[in-house]
This record gives structure tokens, C-alpha cells and sequence, in this order.
């Protein structure tokens, strides 16, 4: 008898769990988070997720401590996914920040989260040239409409629709025509090595291979980082497709420090750039919660120049959403200025679709969360 009523206690406990961790997953997925996994101990929850809205995981994680704390009052241990990977540990009102290790990933891995939405994203993609003497300011912008959808662990496709909307640059097509569509690969080892492999066409109407990694750690303040690419032009437009040879690769070595109470990262980078200029760049980015503001300046074979740039989230991010499908407004809007006297080309890059590793990884820093808290 006795035996039967433990039995029955302990069935009641391992339900009530269940129905516990059931009510914040869905309380956490009608608010727009994805790849949510809860596990609950005596005193504990981890908490994996992915919020596609947030630049920073700070903002997402301080949502989801709103909404979970409707639900209990057991201390939260936040895990964040970037492309369907954990990045690290982050617990406390600071989100003091622990490496990720081989448990972690096993939890998330055989756990069973709740799925990605088809997730369609609005962003503007805005040319501009100042200094002609009869139209001072042209401009090319357009709308893209794209998504990404997860095919493997880490492995996604990346594709939409480009919608011209005012053209006073070039004479290029004003009709609608794919948008930049590649392929991404994402991989990262205990909060310290991560790799992104790309393939396929991107801005700056480049096409081909884009690769990086970088070693940064997410509790220090100093990283460093290489990437190369191999690309060459193409025009796309309605109803025809122009396909250059491949050109000169790129390649970047660069070193990072981050003064997180200042919210402040310093970047210093050299290498061959997108038109085989070689040369430095020292960038001064300035972190405010979901907005990065930076100054630079380059040298290069080509030119000098200074410049500046911003990056922030949309708003009002999210537009509509159901239980499998969301649209909504870019969580990165990234535009920057540059001023060179001599070659407006020197020292340049090209945007893939999908943000660069030290522009994500800088949302993940202990110390940019800890400083901008």
C-alpha cells in the first residue's frame, strides 16, 4: 500500500513538471521564440531558445525572464541558439556567463524543442552615392523580402525576392528578381571556435564562396579572427542573368578587444580587400543594447578614407504571427557611410544575407551583456 501511494506522489510530481515546462514553452513560443527546450530540476530550469526579432540575446533573454517568471520561481540557466546551436550559459539579473560544454549540447540535441517557424523577413537594401553636380544625392532602393529556411543542424538556405523601389543611381531593371540566395553552414565548439561557411550569390552583386572563423572566447574581452572568399560578378534582374569570371579573393586577419562597461569593441583588421587593394582598417564600435554605432579608417593601396556605420533592429520587428509562420521587419538593418577621396572602391567588402561573425558574436560577449545591462 505504501509502495502504491509513492508510486502515485511521484507520478503526480514528474506531471505537474511536465505540465509546467509544457505552460512556459508555449508561453514563450506565442511570444515569438523558437527552439524552445525546457528542462527543469529541484531548483533549476534551462532554458534554450532562439529569438529571431533580437540583435542581443540580453534583450531576448530579459523578455524571457518576464514571461517565465508568470510561471515560477525557480532560478533560470539561459541557453541561446544561433542557427540551431547553443552559444553559452548565461544565469543571474547580469546573465554572468558560462562556457558551453558536451552535456549542454546532448541536452539540446536529444531534447525535443519546438520547431522554427517559416520565418519571412522585410529589409530595406539602400545604395547611395553622394557628390554629382546634377542629382547631389542618387540613390537605389529596394525591398527584400527573403527567409531562411533550416535544412540540417547549423546548414540553411537562405533565398527571397529583391523589390526595386526608387531608382536614381543606375539604369538597372525595376522589376522584381531573386534576391541574394546561398547556402550558410554554421558550426561552433564550446563557446570559443566558431566557422561560417557560405556559398552562392550575395550583395554587392557578387557571387561564389565566402568563409570565416574566429576564436572568441565569450568571456573574454580580446578575439581574432580570419576569412577569405573567392566571388565574382553577376547581374541579376527580371528575366536575364550576367555572370562574370571569378576575380581576386579576399582575405582578413583581424584582432578585437572589448571594453564592455563602455559598451566599446576595437577592431583592427588587414588584408586584401574586394578589389585587390591591401591594406588596414581600424573600426571603433560602440554598443547600445540593440544598437551598434561605429567610426573607421582605412588605408589601402588604393585610397584612404574615414567613414561611419550603423546597425539596429526595425521596428516594429514583428508584423504577424501564427504558430508557423511569422513575418516581420529585419533584426539587423546595417548601413554604412564611407568617404574616400581619390577611389571610392578601396578598402571594400561585400554583405552576405547572413551577418558576419564578429558582428554576431559581439551580441554574445559576457562583457557587452554585463556592460549594456
Amino acid at each position: 500500500m505504501r509502495k502504491s501511494y509513492s508510486f502515485l506522489l511521484l507520478t503526480l510530481f514528474f506531471s505537474m513538471n511536465l505540465l509546467a515546462q509544457s505552460a512556459i514553452q508555449n508561453a514563450l513560443s506565442s511570444h515569438g521564440f523558437e527552439k524552445v527546450l525546457i528542462e527543469e530540476e529541484a531548483e533549476l530550469i534551462w532554458v534554450f531558445f532562439e529569438h529571431r526579432n533580437f540583435r542581443n540575446p540580453a534583450e531576448s533573454m530579459a523578455f524571457a525572464s518576464k514571461i517565465i517568471r508568470a510561471h515560477t520561481d525557480k532560478f533560470l540557466v539561459f541557453i541561446p541558439v544561433f542557427h540551431n546551436r547553443p552559444m553559452g550559459k548565461y544565469f543571474g539579473k547580469e546573465f554572468l556567463f558560462k562556457e558551453i560544454d558536451k552535456s549542454d549540447r546532448q541536452l539540446f540535441f536529444q531534447g525535443t524543442a519546438t520547431p522554427y517557424r517559416f520565418n519571412l523577413r522585410l529589409m530595406p537594401d539602400i545604395t547611395a552615392q553622394f557628390g554629382f553636380l546634377e542629382n547631389p544625392l542618387a540613390t537605389r532602393t529596394n525591398l527584400i523580402v527573403d527567409t531562411r529556411i533550416y535544412l540540417a543542424r547549423g546548414l540553411a538556405l537562405h533565398t527571397g525576392m529583391t523589390v526595386p523601389l526608387v531608382n536614381s543611381l543606375d539604369k538597372r531593371d525595376v522589376r522584381p528578381h531573386l534576391s541574394p540566395t546561398h547556402f550558410s553552414y554554421f558550426l561552433s565548439f564550446n563557446s570559443r571556435h566558431f566557422f561560417l561557411l557560405q556559398a552562392g550569390t550575395f550583395f554587392s552583386d557578387r557571387y561564389g564562396g565566402d568563409f570565416q572563423y574566429r576564436y572568441s572566447p565569450l568571456s573574454s574581452a580580446f578575439s581574432m579572427g580570419v576569412s577569405t572568399s573567392l566571388t565574382g560578378y553577376y547581374l541579376q534582374s527580371w528575366n536575364a542573368l550576367r555572370i562574370g569570371g571569378i576575380k581576386l579573393p579576399t582575405w582578413n586577419f583581424d584582432i578585437s578587444y572589448a571594453i564592455g562597461r563602455l559598451g566599446l569593441d576595437i577592431q583592427l583588421r588587414v588584408g586584401q580587400f574586394l578589389y585587390g587593394d591591401k591594406g588596414g582598417r581600424l573600426d571603433l564600435i560602440r554598443q547600445y543594447g540593440n544598437v551598434d554605432f561605429g567610426l573607421h579608417y582605412s588605408y589601402t593601396t588604393l585610397d584612404q578614407g574615414i567613414g561611419a556605420q550603423v546597425a539596429f533592429p526595425l521596428f516594429p520587428g514583428k508584423l504577424f504571427r501564427s504558430k508557423h509562420v511569422e513575418l516581420r521587419a529585419t533584426e539587423e538593418f546595417r548601413w554604412e557611410y564611407q568617404y574616400r577621396p581619390n577611389y571610392p572602391k578601396a578598402a571594400k567588402d561585400f554583405r552576405t544575407g547572413t551577418p558576419r561573425l564578429d558582428n554576431v558574436l559581439r551580441q554574445y560577449r559576457s562583457a557587452f551583456i554585463q556592460g549594456i545591462r
